[in-house]
């Protein structure tokens, strides 16, 4: 009988301590899951908004290009233009305009004309240049905003971790070296 009691007490000892055990695993699975779920919403947020960077930058690079061009081939055109109509007044002014003017129809402008296009075409590469630099300087600095945000990401993910208890440094750290 007593020996039966004693039996009975160990088994109810054993599965206090089976019970204490299940209890702190759950505790410990439930931090640890924490820790996984806490870089994770780190690792989303930094994405999310480098995502958004990057989604933004082609809307940036178009604007500036179109606009930039618009503008370069209206300096051209207006170029060209003006020294058009002085070319054509000079020429086709006085008693000998009329025929000038016929024969220009006939046998097309004079080569000297042609100059008035290079200059404009120049004029108008040159713009194109600033454009083309002003847009890397946005394709540039939104790569560097992105990279930033990355890096601020990253931070904020190893202060995390450094903060955290010393038994759950190690689910942390393992959490972030998957982030990489």
């Amino acid at each position: 009988k007593d020996l039966a009691g004693m039996h009975g007490s160990k088994v109810a000892a054993l599965a206090k301590v089976v019970g204490h055990k299940g209890e702190a695993k759950s505790q410990d699975e439930a931090k640890r899951a924490q820790v996984a779920a806490d870089i994770q919403g780190i690792y989303d947020k930094t994405k999310t908004e480098t995502t958004e960077i990057l989604t933004g930058l082609d809307g940036k690079v178009d604007s500036a290009f179109t606009s930039g061009e618009e503008q370069a081939r209206k300096q051209f055109e207006d170029y060209v233009g003006a020294k058009m109509d002085a070319y054509k007044d000079d020429r086709y002014s006085g008693f000998f305009g009329g025929a000038r003017w016929l024969k220009d129809k006939l046998f097309g402008m004079p080569d000297e004309v042609n100059a008035f296009y290079s200059q404009g075409r120049s004029a108008y590469l040159t713009a194109m240049d600033t454009v083309i630099g002003q847009v890397a300087d946005i394709v540039g600095a939104e790569l560097n905003a992105a990279r930033m945000r990355i890096a601020e990401g990253r931070t904020q993910v190893r202060d995390y971790v450094t903060k955290l208890p010393a038994d759950l440094q190690k689910v942390g750290k393992d959490a972030e070296s998957k982030l990489e």
